[in-house]
């Protein structure tokens, strides 16, 4: 639980004082779209088959919520902010697997604090899922500004 509350701090911490690159509507908006793909993805994952759990096994925990609620929004706000959009393919790509590489370790961390638990998932998974899961961020963002765009 240590970690959780240390990371929502740090996490909000870094969002009220980062340098805003993206409008509020396109934070609200990919965070709802991060919220809508990890409930499902936990859904089918978690409850259908069973191959990993947050916090207790026999109940949905209050704390998991803050994880979906806050945690994993707040990962969505500051890789969309900071992605290196106007840089070259060499530096999106640095970032790319240095974000993918930091969720492998920092799920590695959820683990071994027990926030996460796996029961037949493996964090080699992760480290295959993960680049798909920050493509899609980008993707819904891009989605996003296209919506904003139309509508003007």
């Amino acid at each position: 639980m240590i970690l959780l509350i240390v990371t929502m701090i740090t996490f909000f911490l870094i969002i009220v004082f980062m340098p805003k690159r993206l409008t509020i509507i396109e934070f609200y908006s990919t965070s709802l779209g991060t919220i809508i793909l990890q409930m499902t993805t936990d859904y089918v994952l978690q409850f259908k088959y069973h191959l990993y759990g947050y916090f207790s096994r026999k109940s949905v925990d209050f704390e998991a919520l803050l994880v979906f609620f806050i945690v994993f929004p707040s990962i969505n706000i500051i890789y969309l902010n900071f992605f290196p959009a106007q840089s070259g393919i060499f530096k999106k790509i640095i970032y790319f697997v240095g974000f993918s590489a930091f969720a492998t370790a920092y799920e590695w961390l959820t683990v071994q604090t027990g926030i996460f638990y796996y029961t037949g998932w493996k964090l080699w998974y992760s480290s295959i899922v993960y680049p798909v899961l920050f493509i899609i961020l980008l993707l819904n963002l891009t989605l996003v500004r296209k919506i904003i765009s139309l509508s003007k």
